[in-house]
């Protein structure tokens, strides 16, 4: 069995362990849960160790690209003090280049990242979320401990620190390889009930 959703107890403010005793209820098999794909969540990780012994973990791959967003979304505020060409450029840095719209792509283009701090940790966020182009766990593993080694080089505090997030939570990002599974579309759909 794959559990792919974020946990309904913990929408309702139950403890993890209710969602076990809710699937038992329901004629379901906490031992008999094979995968899930959940945030990186401490509660989250602890609970679906308690709850669910016999899981493979596979983090969310929005919320481990979200990390290395968070940590660009922490360069930025802080070049911006000096660099005056960064003021009104949040959500620039944030959007993928192909989710720009035209306007937003010349204005991302007209700034000079190559020489900015933001710029750079945009460079290396960009290159994070290639991991899941990757053809296999070997190739994700080599591409990822690069990664590692130009982020915690890159003498950004954020970046660095983003870096040792993921060294953390290693096995679970490149879970992905073998699992395949996301929450995307059920977060999705989540959002919109």
């Amino acid at each position: 069995m794959i559990v792919t959703s974020v946990p309904e107890a913990q929408s309702r403010g139950e403890p993890w362990s209710a969602n076990a005793d809710d699937l038992t209820a329901n004629g379901g098999d906490p031992d008999a849960v094979g995968e899930v794909c959940i945030d990186m969540n401490p509660a989250f990780i602890k609970g679906t160790a308690e709850s669910l012994p016999k899981a493979a973990v596979t983090f969310n791959k929005f919320h481990a690209v979200k990390i290395v967003n968070d940590a660009v979304d922490k360069v930025r505020p802080a070049q911006q003090e000096s660099q005056t060409v960064l003021r009104d450029t949040r959500y620039l840095w944030l959007r993928y280049p192909t989710n720009l719209s035209g306007r937003q792509r010349a204005a991302l283009n007209s700034l000079p990242a190559r020489h900015l701090k933001t710029g750079r940790a945009y460079r290396i966020r960009l290159a994070f979320q290639e991991i899941y182009d990757q053809s296999s766990l070997e190739a994700g593993a080599s591409y990822l401990k690069a990664w590692c080694f130009w982020a915690t080089h890159s003498r950004l505090d954020p970046m660095i620190e983003a870096a040792g997030t993921v060294k953390c939570h290693w096995d679970s990002i490149l879970r992905w390889f073998d699992s395949k599974i996301a929450n995307g579309l059920i977060e999705g759909i989540n959002s919109l009930v």
